[in-house]
């Protein structure tokens, strides 16, 4: 191979395509940027997802904005240590979102505390777009401290793949 310019420029290509490929081409592999995000909140009537209280619950309802509570305000003196208290047919998540949902009920104890709840059936469920899981028993385990607990209940909605 005779050493002319098409051969030194094709040569020289070679290996600037070589190194670059060996290299990298000095491209980022993350960026940070702030978006803005506008979200829309509906009454759970007209929600993606509500939870609606059971009509024959004395220990779930709405307060004054529509939100479901857990009201144990019955219970004076509180719940008993060592005890399990089980609210049948609690409430129900329905699913209006137009997309076929897994729901995950995660409960989180902010005081790290010995009390539980556990929801029958679940924690976890597969909603239809249009149905709805009804009649979810809640069930309040305690442990053998005694005072006011905080628990949190966290709702994971994700997208369910078909």
């Amino acid at each position: 191979m005779k050493m002319n310019r098409r051969n030194v420029l094709l040569g020289l290509g070679t290996v600037v395509a070589g190194g670059g490929a060996a290299l990298g081409t000095g491209a980022f592999s993350s960026v940070e940027a702030n978006r803005t995000v506008s979200i829309q909140v509906a009454e759970d009537d007209s929600a993606f997802l509500s939870l609606t209280p059971s009509a024959d619950s004395d220990f779930v309802d709405t307060d004054g904005d529509g939100a479901i509570r857990f009201n144990l305000q019955q219970f004076d003196n509180g719940i008993n240590v060592n005890s399990d208290l089980t609210i049948e047919d609690a409430f129900s998540i329905g699913n209006e979102s137009g997309q076929n949902l897994d729901v995950e009920l995660d409960v989180t104890d902010d005081d790290e505390s010995d009390v539980s709840i556990a929801f029958d059936p679940g924690p976890s469920y597969e909603i239809d777009d249009g149905e709805s899981e009804d009649d979810i028993d809640m069930t309040i385990s305690t442990g053998s401290e005694d005072g006011t607990f905080n628990i949190t209940l966290t709702v994971i909605v994700t997208e369910r793949s078909t």
